[in-house]
């Protein structure tokens, strides 16, 4: 009866609990996608110091750190590599919008000159549009403006606190990698001292394909769309094409959507290249049409 009459209160507690622990599920999500960097550099490492230190623990623990420091030298630098480009390229974005902007009317106004029966058909429905514009804005965003600027300071202040989750994430994501293996062996003693054995063995052996196939699927879809992304990156340098890293990025990073990624990626990115350059987005299709067949038919299987 509660949960029933009283919906909005019970929601309103679980997104405060889901607000507390996201740092939690983004650490828990970067330590399993850090996992196979982490156990290959501490075979390796471990392999090579063994017996160097005069203790097997004190080999491991120098593994360990030294995995640790790989994983995170990884992680930081595909955002140190990324990160900047990207901002530059969104920031010379929006200071080229007025250019968008005028190219935009230019083809207008080209269009008209060249199929006046066109022009006429539109015209009407422009100067519909755009009264219908001018009365949205003045019924809606000028009384908006102050709720407006509230949003904007308050997303400042949320800003640090994006950084102060992504630090928690990042000192989770340590815990969690170096304490996977105690989490493993609680995991079991719980599952042992709670069912028979042998239903004790279907769990764990539940659990071992679910890892095997989750794991492989989500670093196979990684390496792939990362293979795709420098793959469009150096064709789009090939054909000059403009934002080369901006859409290289979004390419890459919804090549990991099952299905819908590409579609996800790509209209949004021929959308953006038609203000800039018709020309360009054409270009553009016709080259992410011919990857995402090469990524569908080649790429992805291997």
């Amino acid at each position: 009866y509660y949960l029933l009459y009283n919906t909005a209160d019970v929601k309103g507690v679980f997104s405060k609990i889901n607000g507390i622990l996201t740092p939690f599920y983004l650490g828990i999500i970067m330590a399993y996608l850090l996992c196979p960097i982490y156990n290959g550099t501490l075979r390796i490492v471990y392999r090579r110091s063994r017996g160097r230190l005069g203790s097997y623990t004190k080999d491991y623990r120098l593994a360990r750190v030294i995995a640790t420091i790989v994983s995170f030298a990884v992680l930081i630098g595909f955002f140190m590599l990324v990160i900047p480009e990207l901002m530059r390229s969104i920031v010379g974005l929006v200071s080229d919008v007025p250019i968008y902007v005028e190219n935009a009317i230019d083809w207008i106004e080209k269009m008209e000159v060249e199929n006046p029966d066109l022009a006429n058909l539109l015209e009407g429905r422009l100067e519909s549009a755009s009264q219908s514009f001018l009365e949205w804005g003045q019924n809606n965003v000028l009384p908006g403006a102050e709720a407006i600027l509230t949003k904007v300071s308050m997303g400042i202040l949320g800003t640090f606190g994006v950084m102060i989750d992504f630090l928690v994430s990042l000192i989770i994501c340590i815990y969690v990698l170096n304490s996977k293996e105690i989490f493993l062996a609680q995991a079991k003693k719980f599952i042992l001292a709670a069912f028979s054995k042998d239903r004790a063995a279907k769990i764990f052996e539940f659990g071992e394909l679910c890892n095997n196939t989750f794991g492989g699927f989500i670093n196979g879809k990684i390496i792939d769309s990362i293979i795709i992304g420098i793959i469009c990156f150096i064709a789009m340098t090939v054909l000059g094409l403009p934002l080369t890293v901006l859409i290289s990025v979004v390419v890459g990073i919804t090549n990991v959507i099952p299905f819908f990624g590409p579609f996800i990626g790509a209209i949004p990115s021929i959308i953006l290249l038609l203000f800039i350059d018709p020309w360009a987005a054409v270009k553009f299709a016709v080259m992410i049409l011919v990857l995402q067949q090469l990524d569908g038919n080649v790429i992805g299987p291997k």
